[in-house]
């Protein structure tokens, strides 16, 4: 989908059009913040369990955590978004 039909999309749902430029701000930075927390999350989650994967004979140990904190990830995500309402 095209970024100019999820901003159309996004402004069918918006409640007051005076709001419009808010309500995009904290849009974006919904979209933006799981981004930069889960990074530094899934690094330390690599090299820690690469570290004990090394040691355990299972040298891909990390990558194993850092899809399953992903599934994780997914299934929160359905489970919040499953709550909003739909469009007036």
């Amino acid at each position: 989908m095209a970024d100019n039909a999820k901003s159309a999309l996004a402004n069918d749902v918006l409640p007051l059009q005076d709001d419009y430029a808010k309500d995009m701000g904290v849009w974006h930075v919904a979209m933006t913040s799981p981004q930069v927390i889960a990074t530094p999350i899934a690094g330390f989650m690599l090299d820690n369990f690469q570290r004990i994967g090394a040691q355990t004979g299972t040298p891909n140990w990390g990558y194993t955590a850092i899809f399953s904190l992903a599934v994780l990830y997914f299934i929160l995500g359905t489970v919040l978004v499953r709550n909003i309402r739909k469009v007036r």
